[in-house]
């Protein structure tokens, strides 16, 4: 059962944190790491010490001040106070662009509660399970209904579903972006080829080979789409800031994307500017200077 406390209090001071009433093989079945201290044990019932665990984002709390949390007391929101006896790996609860909230688990056992959600781990299809999960908690619990049923990858996908269409959209906006790049680049360079071809006959007149022709104008013309790289590097470092929420688990400046993009734009600009130069270097220098 998930508590939503929107100012509960961890040694008399506002935290922010959210709270999570859970199971003992609640950490296990999620693959959620005991960081320090231990897990919740059978042991701890309701006639025992009232314990809570905390995840790794609330040693930060105020009220610990950079202290041990084990064996301090924080308050839920029902007010009782827990003494943690662990702290386990922070989750992503709600979205991945968000930084993990302070959280507090206590044990079911101590805090028990309606409408509990129920997290099965198999080793097959999980929607094979379903009927047999649900006669079973009809059997074990007169009246109990299991609703809804759904696999940890589905509420992945459907939490993911904004991000990735928004990433989908960017790309296509990207890609657009590209083959207008290279669609102007070839135009220019066509433009410039033709406005060239008695420089290029006169040259290939005087003993220049085709090949020299060749590297010539792909030379003229790298350097120019280096120079639009180098402005467009420097100015998305500059609002690296601005895209930082569009990631998770990259860096703004990662020095991958920085180098990959980059090589793949000096690539569609040397494929952009291979047509004109192919035809610079066939320019018949007869015709060429009969035409001028």
């Amino acid at each position: 059962m998930f508590l939503w406390a929107p100012a509960p209090l961890l040694n008399g001071e506002g935290g922010g944190f959210s709270g999570l009433t859970v199971s003992p093989d609640y950490f296990r079945t999620l693959g959620i790491p005991i960081v320090e201290g231990r897990a919740f044990t059978a042991a701890d019932t309701v006639t025992s010490e009232p314990v809570a665990i905390i995840n790794e984002a609330a040693r930060g709390a105020p009220g610990f001040h950079g202290r041990d949390p084990l064996g301090q007391e924080v308050q839920t929101v029902d007010n009782k106070m827990e003494t943690v006896v662990g702290v386990v790996g922070n989750v992503h609860s709600f979205r991945l662009d968000v930084k993990p909230w302070f959280t507090i688990y206590v044990p079911i056992t101590q805090s028990p509660g309606p409408g509990n959600a129920l997290l099965v781990r198999t080793a097959g299809d999980p929607l094979v399970v379903t009927n047999v999960l649900r006669q079973a908690v009809q059997e074990g619990a007169a009246g109990a209904e299991v609703s809804r049923p759904q696999t940890l990858n589905e509420m992945i996908s459907t939490s993911l579903a904004a991000p990735r269409f928004q990433t989908a959209l960017l790309g296509l906006f990207a890609g657009l972006a590209l083959v207008l790049a290279v669609l102007g680049i070839y135009g220019l360079m066509s433009d410039a080829v033709r406005r060239r071809a008695h420089e290029m006959g006169i040259r290939l007149a005087m003993g220049a080979q085709p090949r020299e022709v060749l590297g010539m104008v792909l030379r003229q013309a790298l350097w120019l789409a280096l120079a639009g790289i180098a402005i467009g590097v420097a100015g998305a470092a500059a609002l690296a800031r601005l895209l930082a929420w569009f990631l998770f688990g990259v860096s703004p400046l990662d020095p991958l994307t920085f180098a990959a993009v980059p090589a793949l734009l000096a690539a569609a600009a040397v494929a952009a500017c291979l047509g004109p130069a192919l035809r610079a270097a066939r320019v018949d220098p007869v015709v060429a200077l009969r035409w001028e």
